[in-house]
């Protein structure tokens, strides 16, 4: 009897084996080709939850950072302003506002909340605990792991069969958190099928419609790297990828448009540095900075005088401005390009980033002639003809014969020559719409004292006077008289 018992046992285990079996392959293979089923963990699940992931970047104008996002609304200050982002369409607004700044910065006001990648949350409470989360974030260019030129028309209807339970479940997806969440919730024993076709939206404007995984996993895979994602610390809406573009085409970002916009203007000022989160613009208020065609920078402050170099190449299709100025280090960097911006006045403004760090200069192209020059243009006056030192007074000493014997020429290119049997070579520059001379000769003496940001007093046909107060008891004041 016993033997009998445990055949039928057997007899039953076998059934249900069977059973079982045949309940999976048909779930499985009814309906769905053989390597068609959704699994855990498969390259195209994980491209899947990669377009899914929470794009951070579109905000990356108030929170430096496209790892996260900040959760609307939100209320930020520029200029002292308070401007409260209640919607997505509120960035327009925002970056309008800071193009026409003073100080062109936004400050946060806290608490805020976060939204991770993976749509979870988290309370921010002040600036040095958000300085913390960018610190986390990927640097520059590194890449991210959203993708982001491929997005999923939904919705989409899964139906899901667990190997363990015997469920099937019929599950409909209407937004990315939802996919995001369901792919991260499939285990092993989970088995399944997208019902098809999937519309998949490229970054081009064209939709795709796919029939089955492997063409999905295929297209997502040649598609995914086709758009800028805008992953940088600040929002940009124009870059082109293509540098053969012209300036017509709106390419603010191109190499040509960028040296042709660097040879029309040499007078460069900082309209807005950021580095490390902090705005260090009032560090450098008095500087200016002259691009000269030669690649030397002339920077000078009221107080000093700096000499260095500067190019530009390409990298990744991004132009990039390298800038090396001894002893000041925050502007030493291999600048990346975002954007060329003409705003009002003649004002161009070109905007530079390099990973977090932001610096915006800008320069009036346009000549002026202001009124104490009764009408003259100093940079016309200066070239036509040549000149010696009429006069030199360092703080009530007049050390003109100092320079005696020397002819001074300024010539086209931005050099002026200094000969007293020897030609010395130095750059010269009219800066601030025609209000300033900028000379330097580098370590030549005694020509280097003439390193200096002069205001211009007088123009003449005869002479030009110029003034540098170095302090509010110590002005020096040097006359040019032509030969």
């Amino acid at each position: 009897m016993k033997n009998i018992l445990r055949i039928y046992g057997l007899v039953f285990l076998l059934l249900c084996t069977v059973l079982f079996s045949c309940r999976k392959e048909e779930f499985e293979f009814i309906g769905t080709p053989p390597g068609q089923t959704l699994k855990a963990n498969s390259t195209v699940a994980n491209l899947l939850q990669r377009i899914a992931l929470k794009d951070g970047s579109p905000d990356n104008l108030i929170d430096g950072a496209s790892c996260f996002s900040l959760k609307l609304p939100v209320t930020v200050e520029v200029d002292g302003l308070e401007v409260i982002i209640d919607e997505t369409e509120d960035y327009a607004t925002l970056e309008e506002l800071l193009d026409n700044a003073e100080d062109g910065v936004v400050e946060i006001q806290f608490p805020v909340t976060l939204i991770l990648p993976d749509f979870t949350e988290t309370v921010i409470a002040t600036s040095e605990e958000l300085d913390m989360k960018r610190a986390e974030c990927p640097m520059g260019d590194e890449q991210d792991s959203d993708i982001e030129c491929v997005d999923i028309q939904y919705p989409v209807n899964i139906s899901l069969f667990n190997t363990i339970t015997e469920l099937t479940t019929t599950t409909t997806i209407g937004h990315d958190e939802a996919l995001y969440g369901f792919i991260a919730a499939l285990n092993e024993d989970d088995v399944v099928e997208i019902q098809f076709p999937v519309v998949l939206l490229l970054s081009d404007g064209t939709e795709n419609a796919v029939d089955d995984l492997q063409t999905l996993e295929t297209t997502v895979e040649n598609v995914k790297d086709d758009c800028y994602e805008g992953d940088d610390s600040i929002v940009n809406e124009e870059r082109c990828n293509d540098c053969e573009q012209t300036e017509e085409e709106n390419c603010g970002s191109c190499n040509q448009v960028f040296l042709d916009t660097w040879a029309q203007c040499t007078q460069w000022e900082a309209h807005l540095f950021v580095v490390d989160w902090n705005n260090i613009k009032k560090d450098y208020e008095d500087f200016s900075l002259n691009f000269q065609p030669d690649g030397s920078i002339l920077v000078n402050s009221d107080t000093e005088t700096y000499f260095g170099t500067w190019s530009t190449g390409l990298e990744e299709d991004k132009t990039i401005l390298n800038i090396e100025i001894p002893g000041l280090e925050d502007f030493n960097a291999a600048w990346k390009l975002y954007e060329i911006k003409e705003k009002k006045d003649d004002i161009v403004d070109v905007q530079l980033y390099n990973g977090f760090d932001t610096l915006h200069i800008q320069s009036t192209c346009e000549d002026g002639n202001p009124g104490s020059n009764n009408g003259k243009n100093p940079g016309e006056e200066l070239m036509d003809g040549s000149w010696e030192v009429g006069s030199y007074v360092n703080d009530t000493v007049e050390e003109a014969t100092d320079f005696e014997g020397y002819v001074i020429n300024f010539d086209t290119g931005n050099v002026v020559i200094a000969d007293n049997g020897t030609p010395i070579n130095g750059l010269w520059t009219v800066a601030t719409s025609n209000k300033r001379l900028l000379l330097n000769f580098n370590t030549a003496a005694p020509l280097d004292r003439f390193n200096k940001n002069w205001r211009f007093v007088s123009v003449s046909d005869t002479a030009v006077e110029l003034q540098y107060i170095a302090t509010e008891s110590v002005i020096e004041t040097l006359v040019f008289e032509k030969l």
